[in-house]
């Protein structure tokens, strides 16, 4: 399954680049006219921000700290395919404005839940309707990917790293606890089923 083509998805992640694309384009305009007037190539430039990020990085994002810079679709399908390609076990995303990155990152972790989930039979159509409580388990079953897009969407809305200035209100330390507790929960699930049909 790729999230990525599920049409819902697809308009938001649109929305949220051009909403960063005009909020940003003063900055990048006049970015441009720099590079321009210093008659350098961007590759030169970019060369020169990489360089400079390694020196002082702090300064670095300080003076773009007003702006979002989204990734672009390309490199968004990138993080998207590259967590399972390296098999990431963990994922830490810091530095990030709209989120446009986590979300990125976020659909493929729903889609190795949605993975995992169907390879140990652990989706709805694997439990029998005349099994003993068939309705109930099918129904915490569903519940298991709206666990996981339930985090990715709190972090996007409350996370200190997406342009909040980290005295964001609304969550407090119970929050956090919770949604550490779900998905602590849901990953020791997972992998002791996994565990208990391996033997």
């Amino acid at each position: 399954m790729n999230s990525l083509r599920i049409g819902r998805v697809a308009q938001i992640l649109d929305k949220l680049r051009q909403d960063a694309q005009a909020a940003d384009r003063a900055f990048l305009t006049a970015t441009m006219a720099d590079i321009e007037a210093s008659g350098t190539t961007l590759e030169q430039a970019a060369a020169k921000m990489i360089a400079e990020e390694r020196e002082n990085y702090r300064t670095i994002y300080r003076s773009s700290a007003d702006n979002f810079l989204a990734i672009s679709p390309a490199l968004g399908r990138f993080l998207y395919m590259i967590a399972p390609a390296r098999q990431a076990t963990r994922i830490i995303t810091f530095g990030t404005s709209m989120g446009i990155s986590t979300i990125y990152l976020t659909l493929d972790l729903g889609d190795l839940v949605k993975a995992a989930t169907k390879a140990l039979k652990l989706v709805p159509d694997a439990v029998p309707n005349e099994a003993k409580g068939a309705d109930a388990i099918k129904k915490t079953l569903r519940s298991l990917g709206a666990t996981v897009a339930g985090l990715g969407e709190m972090q996007n809305f409350y996370g200190s790293g997406h342009g909040q200035d980290g005295r964001a209100k609304g969550l407090k330390p119970r929050h956090a606890r919770l949604a550490v507790g779900a998905a602590g929960t849901l990953a020791m699930f997972l992998f002791e089923t996994h565990d208990d049909r391996r033997h």
